[in-house]
């Protein structure tokens, strides 16, 4: 995994990975309120709204609610992570 300095660089990097990704997911196994989601996977959930890319949130509780909403924004239980990877096959 790369370590990132705060700044350009890790914002080149997402922006640069993003626009080659097929889609984003976030796997975020305990949230349920703005504070349980790291600030940087909001960012990288952001430059994937911009990038106009689908959007996969993974959450551990199939009731959980995120405290927010983008186009193309997808909340599936983790036991569904295969059907996420299918999707994401089957679009390559």
């Amino acid at each position: 995994m790369e370590e990132f300095s705060a700044g350009g660089e890790y914002t080149a990097a997402v922006r640069t990975a993003v626009r080659q990704s097929a889609a984003m997911v976030a796997i975020l196994p305990d949230v349920s309120r703005r504070h349980d989601i790291p600030a940087n996977v909001l960012f990288e959930i952001g430059a994937a709204v911009g990038a106009r890319k689908p959007i996969y949130v993974v959450v551990g509780d199939s009731s959980a609610k995120l405290p927010f909403g983008a186009p193309d924004l997808h909340v599936l239980p983790i036991t569904r992570l295969d059907e996420i990877a299918r999707s994401l096959i089957a679009g390559y």
